[in-house]
């Protein structure tokens, strides 16, 4: 609560936010060992945790830690986190109202791509069309159009959440229905086996 900057940790996502949508909150479910990236990182934070634990030093809760994680790895861009500007949301490359990057002395600017409108919602590019929607999903919890990712590198995000393998328990957790969601939008669409087919080195589940 020192911290210059406390205020704004005090209006970041709390982990119960996160619990409602963010694969890095999946608890009880295994998901396929090629898309179950959260469990990879997270269990490198918890080695590092314990390591730094044996030196006997103060080291914060797991859960302060993991969530702590989640906000870097969902808030960072390629200048790291600058508050504020880590606020904004995205939208499709057509969507995308304003432009960043820093000026000749090194201040963070943003800038309009045009006239905005009162109340009109900014937009920040999140490299969208760089990512697969499952990597997209995994950094982020929530997706863009198809059109609006790689779906280039997107052979693999179905594995395990094609409509015959992927079936919710009685009562899944927020998270878990959130990957239904997304199993919906990406994986069960009719014209999945034509998308595969155009990509090199497909592999189908």
């Amino acid at each position: 609560n020192t911290s210059f900057f406390a205020p704004y940790f005090a209006v970041l996502p709390t982990s119960k936010t996160f619990q409602r949508f963010h694969p890095a909150y999946l608890e009880g479910f295994e998901l396929h060992e090629s898309i179950n990236h959260w469990t990879e990182w997270l269990t490198s934070l918890a080695t590092c945790r314990h390591n730094w634990l044996a030196t006997g030093r103060p080291t914060p809760t797991w859960q302060q830690l993991k969530l702590a994680y989640v906000w870097v790895m969902t808030r960072q861009f390629q200048m790291g986190i600058i508050p504020l500007f880590d606020m904004l949301n995205t939208a499709g490359l057509a969507h995308l109202n304003l432009l960043h990057g820093f000026d000749d002395n090194g201040n963070f600017c943003l800038r309009a791509r045009r006239d905005l409108k009162a109340g009109e919602e900014l937009f920040m590019y999140y490299e969208a069309e760089s990512h697969s929607p499952l990597s997209m999903f995994n950094l982020y919890g929530f997706t863009l159009l198809a059109e609006d990712h790689d779906m280039v590198t997107a052979a693999d995000d179905c594995i395990g959440l094609q409509p015959n393998e992927f079936q919710l328990p009685r009562e899944p957790s927020p998270v878990l229905k959130n990957y239904a969601r997304f199993a919906t939008r990406f994986c069960a669409r009719k014209d999945f086996g034509d998308v595969f087919a155009g990509m090199p080195h497909a592999k189908r589940a």
